[in-house]
């Protein structure tokens, strides 16, 4: 296996983890307009965020892949999991921005 495919693969766990994640944050929606505790849900979004975390990490030394080289992968890449990259990032940063006022 390649350098480049074995990146590609941990770039598409990045993108499964911040599906997680994203499932987690409109769970937290909900939690938060009805008022409920959401303690739990933080604790297992910081374990998604740190799994994010540690992939990035060893793309930047193991691969030696910096954020450009990660887009550049992604915009080439022929996986339909990576094209969903960008609308899912953007669902993710909205909803948590709208979380925060909910908080």
């Amino acid at each position: 296996m390649s350098k480049e495919e074995t990146a590609l693969e941990k770039v598409e766990k990045q993108a499964d983890l911040y599906k997680d994640l994203l499932a987690l944050i409109k769970k937290e929606h909900k939690l938060l307009k009805e008022e409920k505790d959401v303690t739990n849900i933080q604790d297992q979004k910081r374990g998604i965020r740190d799994e994010i975390q540690d992939i990035e990490l060893m793309l930047n030394v193991k691969h030696n892949m910096g954020q450009a080289e990660k887009l550049g992968l992604i915009k080439n890449s022929d996986s339909e999991k990576l094209q969903q990259f960008k609308p899912l990032l953007k669902e993710l940063y909205d909803l948590e921005k709208e979380n925060q006022k909910l908080a």
